[in-house]
């Protein structure tokens, strides 16, 4: 059988066709990959974040347990640690809602971190700091926190 231009014409568009699908296939399968790996990359920078903090958290333990149970039960020198303290959690808050703002992390990492944040905010020590200085951060970082767990996820902690 011989085959005229018209008939090698339509294979090669078919083939064409094939080809195109393959390409932007395997182009979403890599984007895709890409996605899962920068948001790996953004929780991991995440929790090393987190792994300074709590050192530091730990470091000086006694002065942030007094400091959220009582203002009151620190010196003027354990109140300026205290509030050094409190605004280190909170930019670990911040950063991880950078994040969640540009969709590197899922929602249900950012409300864990709320949720913690709701847990820090019982402490009527901790309450007070965050009020005095919650107007310094980002009226969307306010809000994101703002957003209250229900009873069930705090009874989940």
């Amino acid at each position: 059988m011989a085959w005229n231009w018209e008939q090698i014409t339509a294979v090669a568009t078919v083939l064409g066709v094939l080809g195109g699908l393959i390409s932007v296939g395997f182009v979403v399968y890599e984007v895709r990959r890409n996605a899962d790996a920068i948001e790996g990359a953004t929780v991991q920078g995440l929790m090393s974040l987190e792994v300074q903090v709590f050192s530091i958290l730990a470091e000086h333990a006694e002065v942030f347990e007094r400091g959220a149970a009582d203002l009151t039960s620190l010196s003027a020198g354990e109140k300026f640690l205290f509030d050094r303290l409190v605004a280190c959690k909170l930019s670990l808050l911040n950063s991880a809602f950078v994040q969640y703002e540009q969709q590197l992390i899922d929602d249900d990492v950012w409300e864990a971190y709320v949720r913690a944040f709701h847990e820090d905010i019982r402490a009527p020590g901790f309450l007070a700091a965050w009020q005095a200085i919650e107007a310094r951060y980002p009226e969307g970082f306010r809000d994101g926190l703002r957003a209250q767990p229900s009873l069930n996820e705090l009874n989940a902690i």
